[in-house]
This record gives structure tokens, sequence and C-alpha cells, in this order.
């Protein structure tokens, strides 16, 4: 399994009379997997476990819309390449080190659904 980031620095300029420049930070992330790795997924219904959640930060909204508006950030939308923007570059960087390390315990998974026995004795 591979997990590619590519990053990009957009500027936007905002109103007609003030021009205001904003910046905003741009993620897409892909997963590459081989095909016994998308064989485990399907298997084991993998491809719905949440690697983020993201939360759009350049679009105004209530506090009562906040639960409404975050997205889930599943395995199947990360395989399939899915993009994301913020609005802060520290914020980028946050949900990188999340979805890096909720791929690090998908990678575990992986290796455990490869040796997967349906019957299993554990001495102590």
């Amino acid at each position: 399994m591979k997990l590619l980031f590519r990053r990009q620095i957009l500027k936007e300029t905002k109103g007609l009379i003030n021009r205001q420049e904003e910046t905003k930070f741009l993620l897409h992330l892909r997963m590459e997997l081989t095909t016994d790795e998308a064989g485990i997924i399907n298997k084991f219904q993998l491809g719905r476990k949440e690697l983020y959640a993201w939360l759009p930060s350049d679009i105004k909204m209530k506090t009562e819309e906040i639960p409404m508006l975050t997205q889930s950030i599943t395995v199947a939308k990360v395989a399939a390449g899915i993009d994301l923007r913020f609005t802060d570059y520290v914020e980028l960087l946050d949900a990188e080190a999340i979805v890096t390390k909720n791929a690090e315990l998908l990678a575990n998974l992986l290796k455990e659904g490869k040796s997967f026995e349906p019957e299993e004795v554990r001495e102590f």
C-alpha cells in the first residue's frame, strides 16, 4: 500500500472593490493498493473505515451546521483519489499526520487480513 500526498498553494482574489487575496492550501490524497490488498479491503469491508474527518474551513458556517458539513474521508475515497482544501497550512499538516497514522493502522489490518484464520489457539 502506498499513500500519495500532493500539496498545492492556491491564491484567490476576493471582492470587486477591496481585491483581497486569500491563500488556500490544497491536498490531493490517493492510495495505491495491490490486487491482494484491494481484495482484503473488499473482503473485510475496510473501504468504509474513516481515515480523516474533514471540515472544509473555507466555508462560512454556523455552529449547528458543523456536523452536517463534516465529511468522512474513507479508505474507498482515498483509494479513488480525493481533494481537500484548507485555509491554514497547519491544518493541512495535521490532516496529513492523522491520515498517515490511520493508514499505518490500515496497513496492520491488511497484514492481519492476509493471514486470517477462522480459528486460532492462544496459549498463556
